[in-house]
């Protein structure tokens, strides 16, 4: 009786770890592990979020919107397909994007973008880069401005 009293606390803490473990996993399950620039020192490492949202207000970047009408419809597709894996409220958003966005809402205007890698992770993900490229005035025009150029990370 005394070695079950024992068992049932380690069974219960090691299926609770497996069910978190596996929604972790889960959640980036369709994402393959490939980034488009090296891991090691990456050029959003020393890029603060002040400096990265100046460089966005100075940027100027224009919106599908501004194409004429027989272009947009490209633009807002490539759009969807960079969305949904970077913006948290969208349930097929990667950790890294999750985890990106959740510092971002508590950091401090001299905090390092990617301090913990969660930027860099997110925005170079080869399917992310592949979406947002399926348009080119989208990914030349909107996504490499903002989440690449401005964060030090180079255009692919």
């Amino acid at each position: 009786m005394n070695k079950l009293l024992l068992v049932i606390p380690f069974l219960l803490l090691a299926s609770t770890y497996y069910v978190f473990r596996s929604d972790a996993l889960l959640m980036d399950s369709t994402d393959d592990e490939s980034y488009l620039e090296p891991d090691t020192n990456p050029g959003c490492a020393r890029v603060t979020y002040t400096q990265w949202k100046t460089c966005i207000y100075n940027a100027r970047i224009p919106k599908c919107d501004d194409l004429p009408e027989n272009q947009r419809s490209s633009c807002y597709n490539a759009s969807y397909l960079a969305t949904k894996q970077m913006w948290p409220s969208v349930p097929t958003a990667t950790c890294a994007c999750t985890q990106f966005w959740k510092n971002f809402e508590r950091a401090n205007a001299n905090d390092y973008i990617d301090f913990d890698g969660s930027y860099h992770r997110c925005f170079s993900k080869s399917t992310l880069i592949a979406g947002a490229k399926s348009d080119k005035f989208y990914y030349t025009r909107i996504f490499a401005p903002q989440y690449l150029t401005c964060a030090g990370l180079r255009s692919y």
